[in-house]
């Protein structure tokens, strides 16, 4: 086979081949065409707020998370750059103008997957992109959270084909700094999901016997056909124009069906497989697992039997007089507040969702050994769950965005048990995992990187205790009410 032209060597004096050259001149356009003259145009409306708050944090005026300017990151970067640079209009995009290269070089860490030459072809587009271009001169959280879900997506691709432990590390890594930097992130997690959950169906059809495995492909296939006619309808969508096409419409709806049923039949034969397996004595309880869900419905049961006292106490937490005058408001708070009873029967539901999460997941984990793509479910899947807590919070009835009492102590208990369920979880796959001989607290590790970034940005450094609430918690919760809001009419 002859050699490869990207493979010849630009100069023999050189150990330099037509690829890495070609690569070179790329990024070197990349860093003249987003940071030359980038301090020179007049700054808009949305970069005069996010330089003045991160000038703010530069000159030790602290900063305090708000979901109305998106995710704390921007804010930190723009500050350390100003500390290094000095603080102008140039140093003030200069963080988003260097994370703009790095999209342009980023198609070389995925050329197993893109191909040599269609890696190159795809650093040459987002060279040339206008709006890439635009945004990557600009300071706003666009840029940088397309690169973290890059690398989120580098991670969870690369663990799919190699298996290595430290993927699932940087999966983690991008996925907490995409929270952190804007909330887009929800809508980058769930495409990344879905995918996921899909590649773990084909691998369930795949072990399939002949008419189970018939069915799943067909459900496949009918889920990319609904996705398919739901994409058209958008795209053809008139400009201005709010509502689907009764056939887009259709389209969602047939692919969220075929999904349904997808899942219900890959969960029957899975439970086949389980039940094979038990009755040759292959597969059991054990009890750390038993004890994760005993310690799971424990507290699941106290935070929802002491919510109206865990509010009475919040309610009073700034008494000055002592420990005795505390006592005497928190009963005279909790005599006079109203019943919390649809909180708790949210978190009542909450419990008893979680032990059927979690004995599902042992089964599966059982059932799908050394499946990777169901690896990457259940890391991506807990590591976001804690901020989906605010729909529990609208579900309660309360506003996710109201901090006060006696909202901000159910918000607060909500998010403890999905933050302890979704660490059950983990360490219930990690359980399975070192059962199976592979490496221990693969979980706990991704948890830690994601839990470091996320906790450090949000609370800017452990100063601004409030940001575990604005993040966990209004991140989603204040986009939820900005719905209805008709912005720029």
């Amino acid at each position: 086979m002859g050699e490869s032209a990207l493979d010849r060597p630009v100069s023999r004096a050189f150990r330099l081949n037509w690829e890495k050259a070609l690569y070179i001149v790329l990024i070197s356009l990349a860093l003249l065409t987003r940071l030359w003259g980038i301090g020179d145009r007049v700054q808009s409306h949305d970069e005069s707020l996010h330089t003045k708050y991160s000038w703010d944090l530069y000159v030790g005026n602290g900063f305090r998370h708000t979901p109305l300017m998106h995710g704390p990151f921007l804010f930190h970067a723009t500050a350390l750059s100003y500390y290094i640079f000095g603080d102008n209009d140039t140093s003030a995009r200069v963080v988003v103008a260097l994370l703009g290269v790095a999209i342009v070089a980023f198609p070389w860490l995925l050329r197993r997957w893109l191909g040599r030459a269609g890696a190159l072809v795809t650093s040459l587009l987002l060279l040339i992109s206008p709006s890439i271009a635009y945004y990557s001169r600009y300071i706003r959280h666009d840029i940088p959270v397309i690169v973290w879900f890059l690398i989120a997506l580098l991670g969870a691709i690369s663990y799919l084909q190699e298996g290595r432990e430290r993927w699932l590390a940087v999966m983690a890594g991008g996925v907490a700094l995409m929270f952190c930097t804007k909330e887009v992130s929800f809508i980058y997690s769930a495409i990344l999901g879905v995918f996921l959950v899909l590649a773990v169906l084909v691998r369930a059809a795949l072990r399939a016997d002949g008419r189970t495995r018939d069915v799943l492909m067909a459900g496949i296939v009918t889920i990319g056909l609904g996705l398919c006619i739901l994409g058209l309808s958008l795209a053809l969508r008139p400009a201005g124009e709010t509502r689907l096409a009764w056939w887009g419409v259709a389209g969602a709806g047939l692919a969220g069906a075929a999904f349904s049923l997808t899942v219900v039949v890959a969960g029957i034969a899975s439970a086949r497989a389980l039940a094979a397996r038990w009755r040759a004595k292959r597969v059991g309880w054990p009890p750390a697992v038993l004890g994760l869900i005993v310690g799971w419905v424990v507290l699941g049961l106290l935070l929802t039997l002491l919510l109206p006292l865990l509010q009475a106490v919040g309610s009073c937490a700034g008494q000055p007089d002592g420990t005795a005058s505390l006592i005497g408001c928190a009963r005279a708070s909790l005599a006079g507040q109203p019943p919390a009873g649809r909180v708790q029967v949210v978190m009542l539901a909450l419990t008893l969702a979680g032990v059927g999460l979690l004995a599902a997941v042992w089964l599966l984990t059982t059932a799908l050994p050394n499946e990777r793509s169901f690896d990457l479910v259940i890391v991506l899947g807990t590591l976001c769950l804690p901020f989906l807590t605010p729909l529990l919070v609208h579900l309660a009835g309360s506003d996710p965005t109201d901090y006060g009492q006696p909202t901000i102590t159910y918000s607060g208990a909500m998010l403890i048990a999905v933050v302890v369920l979704s660490a059950a979880v983990g360490l219930l796959w990690d359980l399975q995992r070192q059962s199976l001989g592979r490496r221990p607290w693969v979980w706990l590790t991704s948890a830690s990187i994601f839990y470091a970034i996320t906790v450090v940005l949000f609370t800017t450094v452990f100063t601004n205790g409030s940001g575990i609430a604005t993040g966990f918690i209004g991140s989603l919760g204040y986009w939820l009410a900005q719905h209805d809001v008709k912005r720029g009419g």
